[in-house]
């Protein structure tokens, strides 16, 4: 078994991303005004101090939708991949690896 596609791709990879990261440095304009120099919020000029309640609503809801995200990434193939869950989990599943 050779690992030579597999080297090539990765190569290329690096190989684009570096182009990606580095020509935009070279070829960008730089013409720096007083205004592109302060600091951007929201619209608002930042002079003032961050004053009253923070809603943690959409951090919460975030938050939990990457919890129950990232434990469905690891519970759902587990049935496919054992068999023994439920019965026959492994053909109700859509694991095209579970064999």
């Amino acid at each position: 078994m050779t690992y030579a596609p597999m080297l090539m791709v990765f190569a290329i990879s690096a190989l684009v991303a570096g182009a990606l990261l580095l020509l935009p440095s070279l070829l960008a304009p730089r013409r720096l005004t007083p205004v592109k120099a302060e600091p951007f919020e929201c619209g608002k000029d930042p002079i003032e101090i961050a004053e009253g309640r923070f809603a943690i609503k959409f951090s919460t809801v975030a938050i939990f939708f990457i919890l129950i995200d990232i434990e469905l990434l690891f519970i759902w193939p587990w049935p496919c991949s054992t068999g023994s869950s439920a019965g026959s989990a492994s053909s109700r599943c859509s694991c095209s690896w579970a064999s």
